[in-house]
């Protein structure tokens, strides 16, 4: 048979007139003679549930099996899979066995070291991941949090880095904060010298309700979600004004975990990373802002990092500002 024969017979749409009971073992009977043919039989099935949605229980189970084999895996950067495999693994990730929870998450952690499988930038796995600890954290951070270290027990740089940034403005959400605050405690709190590295990537704060009281500022920015399967560029928008910037409540279990120097460096790294069009002023005063309130908690550790930070800060809006002033007036460094 010619090499694209299967795919044309998938858009033919004659799949549709086959009993899913009856035509998915023949299917998996296929698959078990000639394993490379999985990707085209994973896109005929996916022809057949498109065109008639009621028709998916009938394939769950070649589903189940086809989108976790190799032969599938490795074509995912062709767009006809990539596609396909996508939308099958959302209609499984409804109500998924732990075994295909495991094996996506395993999944995740392979890419996150290689980058083979899915697109460039990134935003598919990273995707995955976080619906995986969205909705099954229970199940897929003990696999995730099992892979943090390599064999000789140095940190894998790789995983943390997918888990802790999803997009490229650090105020975006990440798929290490998808999952239960207290389960995420209990393991930070036996890992306390992974956390200072989880600081110094994951995105410290998000958008939460403003103190009854507090007067409105104008500082405050934030970025956007995600679309489901989304790019990971994104826009600056405004909170609402009943709305302002507050660290992310797993942020603040690390830091409250680890409060001690090594934060410094952490945080500092953290919050002077960020890419800006215009005048970077607001950027940093809603830092300066978020770091000023670990002044006011009763940690110890955590009031000598902020007043460690702040005057760190506060130097660089100055300076910003004398930029800024110079660039209205006409005044341009190189």
């Amino acid at each position: 048979m010619p090499p694209r024969s299967i795919d044309w017979f998938a858009f033919g749409g004659v799949t549709c007139d086959f009993e899913p009971a009856e035509f998915s073992p023949i299917l998996m009977e296929l698959i078990a003679r000639v394993p490379d043919i999985a990707p085209s039989i994973l896109h005929i099935a996916y022809m057949s549930v498109f065109r008639k949605p009621e028709r998916l229980p009938g394939f769950r189970d070649l589903f189940k099996q086809l989108v976790v084999m190799q032969d599938v895996i490795e074509k995912l950067r062709q767009p006809d899979v990539g596609h396909s495999w996508q939308v099958i693994v959302d209609e499984l990730l409804r109500d998924p066995p732990d075994n295909l929870i495991r094996s996506l998450a395993d999944l995740v952690i392979v890419d996150s070291e290689k980058q083979i499988y899915f697109s460039l930038r990134g935003a598919p796995v990273t995707t995955l991941a976080t619906k995986l600890l969205e909705r099954y954290a229970k199940v897929a951070w003990p696999v995730f949090a099992g892979h943090l270290r390599v064999e000789n027990g140095d940190l894998n740089f790789s995983l943390v880095d997918l888990l802790c940034r999803r997009g490229i403005m650090d105020e975006s959400g990440v798929p290490l904060w998808d999952q239960d605050e207290a389960a995420f405690r209990a393991w930070a709190a036996s890992n306390p010298d992974i956390l200072p590295h989880l600081v110094g990537k994951m995105p410290l704060y998000c958008v939460g309700k403003r103190p009854a009281g507090e007067q409105v500022g104008t500082s405050e920015v934030t970025a956007p979600a995600l679309d489901d399967w989304g790019d990971d560029e994104e826009l600056i928008s405004n909170p609402a004004p009943d709305e302002c910037h507050v660290w992310h409540p797993l942020a603040a279990c690390v830091l409250d975990l680890c409060g001690h120097r090594s934060l410094v460096d952490a945080i500092s790294s953290n919050l002077f990373t960020f890419s800006s069009t215009g005048s970077s002023v607001p950027y940093l005063q809603t830092r300066l802002n978020l770091v000023r309130d670990l002044e006011r908690v009763g940690h110890p550790g955590l009031r000598a990092v902020a007043r460690a930070i702040v005057p760190m800060l506060e130097g660089e809006i100055a300076r910003e500002r004398k930029i800024d002033a110079q660039r209205a007036a006409g005044i341009h460094e190189w």
